[in-house]
């Protein structure tokens, strides 16, 4: 329902409204007739302050600063490791019974990496291939002039919250050269995050050791990374 407002009253600039001799307290002065603009004082801050409450007043269908029930019902709706839903119109609590999620995880294959998403926990495992076909000699650097050896540093195909764990495998698998275990005869650490200023986020870095042979025969190597994105 629509209210109208008054109309202006007295509401011209040139309008006498005066208000000499009046007070709040004793209202008009004894013996005195009220003065035509002491009524127009009256009457134009009468019908202001009526037009001010029309102004700022809810009509039907406004909303309101607090009520019991809302206009439109809303539903409210969780996911992540567990999801549920409930409907919320402001008449009672909402109760939400919550599930496991069980949805599949999400594969996302790249040129040089395959990521499997794990959404509800907000893990990837990250397999990427670090070399095919080549020597550990060729794809490292030397450690600081440290006999036999070597360390590598590679790029994440994604930015990680946080690195859970690493590793390295190398194999003969692969490879067109005629050797015999090649793989076997390097050790392999994955560095700390922080290594040599290495982000373990968006890095890899790795130590390769080689403990016994004497030949660099190709290998193959890949990394798992498990992280939380």
């Amino acid at each position: 329902m629509s209210i109208d407002k008054l109309p202006g009253f007295a509401s011209d600039s040139t309008a006498s409204k005066g208000t000499d001799n009046l007070t709040l307290s004793q209202g008009f002065p004894s013996r005195i007739r009220p003065a035509r603009q002491w009524f127009n004082y009256l009457f134009n801050v009468t019908f202001s302050k009526i037009n001010e409450i029309i102004d700022k007043k809810l009509d039907a269908d406004a909303n309101a600063v607090s009520a019991t029930k809302l206009q439109n019902q809303r539903n409210i709706t969780l996911s992540g490791v567990a999801s549920g839903s409930a409907s919320f119109d402001g008449t009672g609590d909402a109760d939400i019974q919550l599930s496991a999620n069980t949805d599949p995880l999400r594969v996302v294959t790249g040129s040089d990496y395959t990521i499997t998403y794990d959404d509800a926990r907000r893990i990837a495992i990250i397999e990427m291939p670090l070399w095919t076909n080549d020597s550990v000699i060729n794809q490292t650097a030397a450690d600081n002039n440290r006999s036999d050896s070597r360390v590598g540093s590679f790029t994440l195909p994604i930015t990680l919250k946080k690195r859970m764990s690493a590793s390295i495998q190398i194999s003969e698998e692969g490879t067109v050269t005629a050797y015999n275990l090649e793989a076997a005869e390097w050790l392999v650490n994955v560095m700390y995050d922080g290594y040599r200023s290495t982000n373990a986020q968006t890095q890899l870095c790795a130590r390769f050791q080689r403990w016994t042979g004497n030949t660099d025969e190709a290998v193959t190597a890949k990394a798992i990374i498990v992280g939380i994105f």
